[in-house]
């Protein structure tokens, strides 16, 4: 029975390190420091959300877990040197962390608002996505000459974006740059029959003189930029 007592405690002893404050099992130790897989997950959650995929891979992870641990090397090394006793270190971190804190609570206000909104984000993407799925645009004309110049101008616009991009070719994508002229054409059509409002004061740069609302005629066209020439657009 005091075998069996003494081994508990000890489990217990090793559980307990094996979680931190934070929460979360042990993933390293630096010098007796530990990072818990709870600091792993928030930092891969702080990434851009397209890489945050990629970061479930164990070789990612590990990756990862590394930059964690050489931060934590260089911040100890810091307080050996004596770097965070400095008052101008200090006044440093604090900015910073207003600054982030400040960050966060914009995120936090735009999260909400969008929460709110939820219900109206929902219908309209939904809807949207089902009207477009059931219309080929095939009333639309569109010419070779206007394909070709779609192309020419997603051609130029990948390539700026890098000169070693690969572009597909055009046979491969013509049907697709099609539809989407068409149905530029579609809604440029809608937009010509609805009568449609807009306030430029909303576009005036600060310092400028702000114009009434204007009520525009039929017919308006509300541009949207590149709109009508990126192949991407299905």
């Amino acid at each position: 029975m005091k075998k069996f007592l003494v081994l508990a405690a000890v489990l217990v002893f090793v559980m307990a390190i094996g979680c931190a404050k934070n929460g979360g099992a042990t993933a390293a130790t630096v010098n007796g420091k530990v990072i818990t897989t709870q600091d792993l997950d928030d930092e891969i959650e702080s990434l851009p959300q397209q890489y945050k995929m990629f970061a479930q891979s164990p070789d990612m992870k590990k990756k990862i877990l590394d930059n964690l641990v050489i931060s934590e090397l260089l911040i100890q090394e810091a307080e050996k040197e004596g770097l965070l006793a400095k008052a101008d270190v200090q006044k440093k971190i604090k900015d910073y962390e207003s600054s982030i804190k400040a960050e966060v609570e914009t995120q936090i206000i735009s999260l909400q608002r969008q929460k709110e909104k939820a219900s109206d984000i929902a219908k309209r993407e939904t809807v949207i996505k089902e009207l477009l799925a059931t219309k080929d645009f095939k009333d639309q004309p569109v010419t070779d000459q206007e394909i070709k110049q779609s192309y020419a101008q997603y051609s130029a616009s990948m390539k700026k974006q890098d000169p070693n991009a690969k572009v597909e070719p055009l046979a491969k994508i013509e049907n697709d740059i099609k539809t989407s002229l068409a149905r530029q054409k579609w809604l440029d059509s809608l937009k010509a029959k609805a009568n449609i409002t807009v306030n430029d004061s909303v576009f005036a740069q600060q310092g400028q003189g702000i114009p009434a609302m204007q009520a525009q005629p039929a017919g308006v066209k509300i541009v949207e930029p590149n709109a009508d020439t990126s192949a991407a657009k299905k």
